[in-house]
């Protein structure tokens, strides 16, 4: 009998609580009406299922320690009543390792923040959709950059498609170029899922502010959305502050004893030699050759012109005299 009553009132709560469907898996891309993620569909991560039907929750597993880390590049922590990546905080993450309490925790605390991040400029993912889009609607390469193959598969088949549900309760029209949820078309979803042009033309068509990248409606909260690049910053100043608000004890130091140094003993001093200083004498300066100036140059006297030659005249016979003269 109390196991009856048990389950039944298991049934009520779920009933009255709404349901955030949780990631898409290959199978999904069907048709608006053909999809098991419709709204209020039974899904393993509902939003209102049972805290304690989760494994970890408080005080089981990982030694109750406040802070954990169950996968590489995710953070969980009690006190905070969420798990996040280095994104932001993970809604499903926070379901599946502190229970559904902390995951509400954190989506009212939060509000959209806990499912959408915007790993690059120009870049939306959803962690509802596990899909992520730029400015012409939803890519399939930069899903499969941040989420797996079977999700970009998915998406490639909502890009194909007239009519798709890209996440519980919403339904986009690719003719009409608007995706609706419960309250009627949504200018933020048909920005995510269809592209800015189409959100912005929606946004004329009812006299709504232009869209934005990231729906902002998240509650105002004191304390940023934490990830696991801001917890680096705030380990160090939390060690700070306990420091600061930690008073020690006075204590003093124990007095130094003093040693004594053994110096060598003193050089004798030694007389500095002192050598004569050469005095040089001055060199007198070399006097000055006189040079003189040279003269006009002399022209060469013309050689003498020879004598003329002197002819001789024959001697005169002799006069002969005698008889053999003829």
């Amino acid at each position: 009998m109390r196991r009856w009553i048990t389950a039944f009132a298991g049934l009520l709560l779920g009933a009255c609580s709404p349901n955030y469907a949780g990631p898409m898996t290959a199978s999904s891309g069907h048709v608006v009406g053909a999809s098991p993620y419709a709204y209020g569909a039974a899904s393993p991560y509902g939003y209102g299922a049972t805290p304690w039907s989760s494994p970890y929750g408080f005080n089981s597993g990982y030694g109750g320690a406040n802070r954990f880390s169950p996968e590489k590049g995710l953070t969980c922590d009690r006190s905070r009543k969420i798990c996040y990546d280095r994104y932001g905080v993970d809604y499903f993450e926070t379901q599946k390792y502190l229970g559904s309490k902390s995951a509400k925790y954190g989506a009212k605390r939060y509000g959209e923040q806990v499912f959408i991040f915007a790993p690059q400029q120009g870049v939306v993912c959803d962690r509802r959709s596990q899909s992520c889009s730029d400015s012409g609607g939803l890519n399939a390469t930069l899903t499969r950059k941040y989420f797996s193959k079977d999700d970009t598969r998915r998406v490639g088949a909502w890009t194909n498609a007239d009519m798709f549900s890209p996440q519980a309760g919403v339904a986009c029209n690719r003719t009409t170029r608007i995706c609706s949820d419960n309250g009627g078309p949504n200018v933020n979803l048909t920005t995510l899922y269809l592209g800015q042009q189409a959100g912005l033309d929606l946004a004329n068509q009812q006299n709504q502010p232009a869209p934005l990248a990231v729906p902002a409606n998240a509650p105002d909260t004191q304390d940023p959305v934490p990830t696991a690049a801001s917890e680096l910053v705030d380990l160090p100043q939390s060690l700070a502050a306990s420091a600061e608000n930690e008073v020690l004890p006075p204590h003093t130091l124990d007095p130094v004893p003093e040693t004594q140094v053994l110096l060598p003993d003193p050089l004798p001093a030694v007389e500095p030699v002192v050598e004569p200083t050469q005095v040089v004498e001055p060199v007198s300066a070399p006097e000055p050759v006189f040079v003189p100036e040279p003269g006009p140059a002399m022209a060469p006297e013309p050689a003498p012109e020879p004598a003329p030659a002197v002819t001789q005249e024959p001697a005169p016979a002799a006069v002969c005299e005698g008889e053999n003269c003829p």
